[in-house]
């Protein structure tokens, strides 16, 4: 092909990353913009509208395959979390931002471009520059507090992404000298039979795990939830988490390794320890948002199964994870909403006396979140259960025994710090002597946390809105 067809070539692929060069567009709008203008109504408009181009083009997608010379793949799986990816993204604009408007958005933008290129990606470089683009703005983006814990804990994300960028970076390099591969749609188990190629892949897959807070490498995870903006946290453990997920699913079912090859028993004990370490670590938390960032790492794990199943299995990671977006953008906007009125500790919900509405949505989200019914975080656990009992019964593996049993006991130690909020408000809030002053709710505010718990209740009772 010469150089005029290859150019023609490009052009027309060009449609088929839309979504991002719209994206891209607007977070050069909304800066410029923000240099002249500050009012912030008119930054949420350009910042809604770019998301929502964004989202007419995911919507538009008809023709699935490669583009842009392999580099990326579209597909029915990566287009429908595309729209998932965006569609948490605005509700961004249901928190209060007064300071950095303009620069938060920008960065916010450029992690969605980030992660819909993860999502898509097929070439190496591609997954290497993808994670870096989330990495470095979700960096920023933990600084943004501009306090001293804020920016010791951003020093910490940014060392610790600096080794995982390292490992993916070699990894990649290892897989590529050893197969002889730039391209994932090309690689497959027989690539993957000596030394040197399984270590790259090994090193790639660790790379990742740092995006999806898998363990060991989830170690960042409470320390920058705890000291980030509330609504740049609500971000990160939806947006990059699930891009990363993504990614490491594509890698992994393109190699198809066997489930008693030694990497793939690898992953499944580090997505076991994912689930202990999360909950071990939530259960002896008293600070609302490291009980959730540590609830988070649990997800993680639970969601990583599906990572490792097969596409027929799509269906219900789909289900999880738009629960799982539900529930935690629920969560943070909530305690986003408390934060503002100086409650931050469990505790302290037992000293609220005039916001029972606010906390019976609270209460709705935390039992999703356990994984009770009536509520959709039930469904989900339902399918994941399901799935690792097939799963044990086809293998007989013990290890996917084991990561059965661990989860359902999980799921059981949740109700110990989940419902621990909903313990101090409506049974020690009585029997509390000390006071403190009136929680100050908007209307408004009630009003959207309600919504989050009626969606995760309808969705329980007809999941076919989103399966």
């Amino acid at each position: 092909m010469n150089l005029k067809d290859q150019l023609v070539q490009i052009l027309s692929d060009l449609s088929s990353v839309a979504q991002e060069s719209s994206l891209i567009l607007g977070a050069l709008i909304l800066l410029v913009t923000g240099l002249i203008f500050t009012n912030e109504a008119l930054l949420k408009c350009i910042f809604i509208l770019s998301l929502g181009i964004a989202s007419y083009y995911s919507l538009k997608v008809s023709s699935f395959g490669f583009i842009l010379s392999n580099s990326l793949e579209i597909s029915h799986l990566n287009s429908k979390f595309s729209q998932l990816l965006i569609g948490s993204t605005v509700l961004l604009v249901l928190f209060q931002r007064k300071k950095q408007i303009t620069e938060f958005y920008f960065l916010i933008l450029s992690l969605l471009v980030g992660s819909l290129f993860m999502i898509k990606a097929n070439s190496l470089l591609m997954v290497y520059l993808s994670v870096e683009l989330v990495s470095y703005a979700s960096y920023i983006l933990s600084e943004f507090s501009f306090t001293k814990r804020g920016n010791e804990s951003a020093i910490k994300y940014l060392l610790f992404g600096a080794v995982s960028s390292a490992i993916l970076l070699i990894g990649l390099g290892l897989v590529y000298g050893s197969t002889g591969s730039f391209y994932l749609s090309v690689l497959d188990a027989s690539l993957f039979n000596s030394a040197l190629s399984q270590t790259g892949l090994l090193f790639v897959i660790f790379g990742i795990f740092f995006k999806t807070s898998i363990f060991p490498f989830h170690i960042w995870t409470p320390a920058v939830y705890q000291s980030a903006p509330v609504d740049a946290v609500a971000i990160f453990s939806v947006v990059p988490k699930l891009s990363g997920l993504i990614l490491l699913h594509n890698f992994l079912s393109h190699i198809q390794l066997s489930t008693d090859h030694w990497i793939v028993e690898v992953i499944i004990l580090m997505g076991m320890m994912t689930v202990i370490t999360g909950t071990l670590g939530a259960i002896k938390q008293s600070d609302t948002r490291r009980m959730i960032a540590f609830g988070s790492i649990g997800h993680s794990g639970f969601l990583f199964v599906f990572v490792i199943s097969n596409q027929l299995l799509m269906d219900a990671f789909w289900f999880y994870s738009v629960t799982y977006a539900i529930m935690s953008m629920g969560a943070f906007y909530i305690i986003h909403c408390f934060e503002a009125n100086s409650i931050e500790r469990n505790s302290q919900y037992a000293f609220i006396n005039n916001q029972v509405l606010m906390l019976v949505s609270f209460t709705f989200i935390l039992i999703s979140l356990v994984g009770i019914p009536p509520l959709s975080g039930f469904t989900a656990k339902f399918f994941l259960f399901s799935y690792l009992w097939d799963w044990y019964q086809s293998s007989q593996s013990h290890l996917v025994l084991s990561y059965l049993l661990i989860s359902v006991f999980a799921t059981v130690a949740a109700l110990f710090y989940y419902l621990r909020i909903p313990y101090f408000y409506f049974l020690q809030s009585n029997i509390m002597k000390k006071e403190v002053k009136s929680t100050e709710i908007a209307l408004s505010a009630k009003i959207i946390a309600t919504l989050f718990g009626v969606i995760l209740l309808l969705l329980f009772f007809v999941p076919q809105l989103v399966v």
